[in-house]
């Protein structure tokens, strides 16, 4: 991790200490340029530092002192740091997913950990923060198997809900009720690994790491680089209905209103209205597809006028679908203006 500060503190080289000694910085100057050394309390040389002509001040930790050149820059009283929109914004996001993580009991707290967690992924998508391949890979992953893991609740959820209010089979609905439980076990066993602990305090502190690296974000390509992936998918929704295509839309829909979130840019566009016309399409898919499964598994070993009924709701549901796409082809123009 190397620190780069814009602008660079106003400071003397000879006073560029903080306020309690605990860290010195030693200057030289070459030619045209300015190098330092930044040890601490022991002597011991913990970052180089370098003074270039356009005013940018680097700081290039050695190999295990990155967390302790961060606690000078924190408490240094030589530079005053600002959260930017987007530290804000992931900040806000980890201090869900922490929340959550420590109290897990109720449907609105699995919503919001969701939430939480695709916002995290917009921004691991869009923003390099400082890390390396490696590092960013391992982020993103780890945030796409919780949403595996969350979603396979969520859906669970969902089509008890509309379950019990269609059919009211018994078997049907039990066989939901342990898929739930399980997916629910899963989730919070991973949640409750100390690795999952260590994988947030360190999210933590690439969070604040950007903060002091100050990397000039442009947000605002970030969200018309958003709009053209979001344009392409849904020119393939168009010449495709198969499945996953179609969702495809849903997501980059998330991230859009997500980058646009940060910017506090204005909300009356439809893309929450499309977002959630298609969350029912794909829902209502994931029913169907599930009727079918219960149905080819228990065929014998359930009443004949109930897999009849079954079969009717997946005929029903099939043209809800249908009427849900028109609807989201009609705000599809207006939503490729935003």
């Amino acid at each position: 991790m190397i620190y780069t500060l814009f602008p660079p503190p106003e400071m003397h080289p000879e006073t560029f200490n903080d306020e309690t000694g605990n860290f010195s910085v030693r200057w030289k100057k070459e030619l045209d340029w300015v190098s330092g050394e930044l040890r601490d309390e022991d002597d011991k040389l913990i970052s180089r530092l370098v003074l270039h002509d356009d005013g940018k001040l680097v700081f290039s930790p050695l190999k295990g002192y990155a967390n302790k050149t961060r606690q000078f820059l924190v408490g240094s009283s030589f530079y005053t740091f600002s959260k930017g929109p987007l530290q804000t914004y992931a900040e806000k996001q980890l201090k869900v997913l922490q929340r959550v993580s420590s109290s897990f009991d109720s449907e609105k707290a699995l919503h919001d950990y969701r939430i939480g967690l695709r916002k995290t992924r917009t921004i691991l998508s869009a923003f390099s923060l400082g890390l390396g391949k490696k590092q960013r890979a391992f982020y993103k992953a780890t945030c796409k198997h919780l949403g595996k893991l969350t979603s396979s609740i969520r859906d669970a959820d969902v089509m008890y809900a509309r379950l019990t209010k269609d059919a009211n089979e018994t078997r049907v609905l039990e066989t939901l009720l342990k898929r739930r439980e399980d997916a629910r076990t899963a989730f919070t066993t991973f949640i409750h690994d100390t690795s999952y602990t260590l994988m947030l305090d360190r999210w933590e502190e690439v969070i604040h790491s950007s903060i002091l690296c100050s990397v000039p974000y442009d947000l605002a390509s970030a969200v018309e680089n958003q709009k053209i992936r979001l344009h392409r998918a849904v020119e393939a929704a168009d010449r495709s209905k198969e499945e996953h295509i179609v969702h495809q839309v849903r997501k980059e829909v998330k991230k859009l209103r997500y980058l646009r979130e940060i910017l506090a840019l204005d909300a009356s566009f439809p893309l929450e209205k499309v977002q959630d016309l298609l969350g029912s399409y794909h829902d209502l898919g994931m029913l169907q597809q599930y009727l079918f499964r219960f149905l080819k598994q228990y065929k014998k070993q359930i009443p004949l006028f109930e897999s009849t009924h079954l079969l009717q709701l997946v005929v029903a549901y099939e043209g809800e679908r249908t009427g849900l796409l028109e609807q989201y082809r009609s705000l599809v123009v207006p939503l490729l203006e935003v």
